[in-house]
């Protein structure tokens, strides 16, 4: 009776700790969804919090981000606001201690190994679990799941962490590529400023928050080099990018945290100053000139070390388009009327130089005045060869988010392997990929993908002995690049791409393979690791069906 008995709390266990390893899948698959849908790092970093406290059943959820100098709180889920900030150093607390090891730990007696002050937020904590967040070859932060009341955390609760982490280390890498991508969008490459576009975005933005504010002040200051156009022909254009990259570091040096330096178009800028009237604006921009002239006089350029700068003050009913040209006509009247070097502000122009005014004194009296031209448009937008690649990037990106989705929701490792390798070569252009896996003898074999040549295998063996991805480029062949797939923290093997035609592939293809393989390796680690406690919890039933028999 007392065997029977065994055997039955025995099947009976294992039954319960087979529906929590499925309920934990499943709570996986949903947060590795949930984590994808977004490109935003934010968003994803709060979707994780809130996953993994309810995967874990823990009290609250903390993303500490920084490095082995130190982490702040960036995010939470079950802590108040105000704890958003707050600092731990190196070796302070569980997460400190994983900070200082690059490990994962746990504890049951959180007090004891955290030595906190007792008016810490966190002294009251019983039990917590933390891991390292790496991505892009570097540690990144914290993940730290804490519990206030009993609760006993195992190897088990650490191991499903580590594998969540992993998930979400793929979507913040992709949030993250993302982010770099919209900033790039908006900025000018050369000076660091902001671009036409972002400019007309912006300026757009804080008018209509100035018509709300009804009593908000906005001013606009366009700024020109005096005299940029014999810079390029005196002394070449290496010398005329040095001018404009040292104008648009000044310019940005001189502005508030809040105010807005663009890039307007050639040797122009424009600084949007908020919560600035004319006379504030004039003073920002006198400033900005000042930092300008110290920043190029060293190059010897002659007059093209000077700026002119004109101001205008948005007034209430005036559009964007009209702002500006109210600071060009202040900018052209420096430029022409010797006013160079100044700043020239628009309401002290003359009545006969203003929009719509431009007949010049010394009009024959009588003769009829020409009828003002229209304040010019926008220009309209001229897809630019870096546009274009920006805005593949992105399209690539979102379709490898996608795939990480797929990947996450299979169970089964060849269908993993199969479909990323599909829909990275579908990417890259028709590329024909291949997964290599591994072996004992440290050999690459083919395991996916397009069929294996010689050339794949090399290629892979010296992504694994270096760890890190390699491009190959030839102009009369078809580039290849290798990328190691790591599988938890082992390097499982190794995903090939050869481009379809010479050429074919750059670095921007390099970096897109590393997300797809990043989110396979993700992917099959979870699967595997399901693989691996579904068969342990099928040789325990049938362990237990031939006791049972036997009795």
């Amino acid at each position: 009776l007392a065997a029977a008995g065994g055997q039955a709390l025995a099947r009976a266990f294992e039954a319960e700790a087979g529906a929590r390893r499925a309920a934990a899948q499943e709570a996986l698959t949903r947060a590795a969804k949930d984590l994808h849908q977004s490109l935003d790092l934010p968003t994803v970093l709060n979707r994780l919090c809130e996953e993994a406290t309810r995967i874990l059943d823990g009290d609250y959820t903390a993303v500490y981000r920084g490095s082995r100098g130190g982490v702040v709180i960036e995010t939470a889920f079950g802590l108040p606001p105000e704890m958003v900030g707050f600092r731990l150093e190196p070796g302070e607390g569980l997460s400190g201690k994983v900070l200082t090891s690059e490990r994962s730990m746990l504890t049951n007696d959180y007090t004891r190994i955290a030595d906190l002050p007792a008016d810490s937020p966190f002294a009251d904590v019983r039990s917590c679990l933390a891991v390292p967040m790496s991505w892009g070859g570097e540690l990144r932060g914290v993940l730290t799941v804490g519990y206030r009341r009993p609760f006993r955390v195992t190897e088990d609760h650490l191991r499903l962490l580590e594998t969540f982490a992993e998930l979400a280390a793929v979507a913040c890498t992709n949030a993250s590529a993302h982010a770099g991508l919209a900033l790039a969008a908006r900025t000018d490459g050369l000076t660091g400023c902001l671009n036409h576009a972002a400019l007309h975005e912006s300026l757009g933005r804080e008018i209509e928050r100035a018509e709300r504010a009804a009593t908000g002040s906005l001013s606009l200051v366009m700024i020109d080099l005096d005299d940029f156009k014999s810079v390029n022909e005196q002394h070449g254009h290496l010398v005329g990018d040095e001018v404009l990259r040292r104008a648009g570091h000044a310019l940005r040096q001189a502005t508030r945290p809040y105010d807005v330096a663009a890039r307007y178009g050639g040797d122009e800028f424009a600084l949007l100053a908020v919560e600035a009237d004319e006379a504030a604006a004039e003073e920002i921009a006198r400033r900005a000139i000042e930092r300008i002239t110290a920043a190029i006089g060293d190059l010897s350029v002659g007059d093209a070390g000077r700026a002119t700068a004109g101001v205008a003050e948005w007034q209430p009913g005036l559009s964007p388009t009209e702002l500006v040209a109210h600071a060009d006509r202040a900018l052209l009247y420096g430029k022409h009327e010797d006013g160079r070097g100044q700043t020239v502000l628009f309401s002290s122009l003359p009545d006969w130089f203003r929009p719509g005014r431009f007949v010049r004194r010394g009009r024959v009296s009588g003769a009829p005045t020409p009828p003002p031209p229209a304040i010019p448009a926008w220009p309209a937008a001229v897809a630019r060869p870096a546009e274009e690649r920006l805005r593949d990037r992105t399209r690539q990106l979102a379709r490898a988010s996608a795939l990480g989705t797929r990947l996450v929701g299979m169970a089964e490792p060849q269908r993993i392997l199969a479909t990323a390798a599909d829909e990275l070569g579908r990417t890259l252009g028709d590329a024909a990929c291949t997964v290599l896996q591994r072996r004992e003898d440290r050999v690459p074999a083919h395991v996916a993908g397009a069929p294996l040549a010689d050339s794949d295998v090399s290629l892979a063996e010296r992504a694994l002995a270096e760890g890190r991805p390699v491009l190959v480029t030839d102009a009369s062949a078809p580039a290849r690049l290798a990328v190691p797939l790591r599988v938890g923290d082992a390097a499982w093997g190794a995903v090939v791409a050869v481009a379809a035609k010479p050429g074919g592939l750059n670095e921007d293809d390099l970096h897109l393979a590393e997300v797809v393989v990043g989110h396979a390796g993700a992917a099959l680690h979870a699967a595997l690791r399901y693989a691996t406690l579904r068969l342990a919890y099928d040789e325990a039933v049938a362990a237990l069906s031939a006791a049972r028999t036997h009795a």
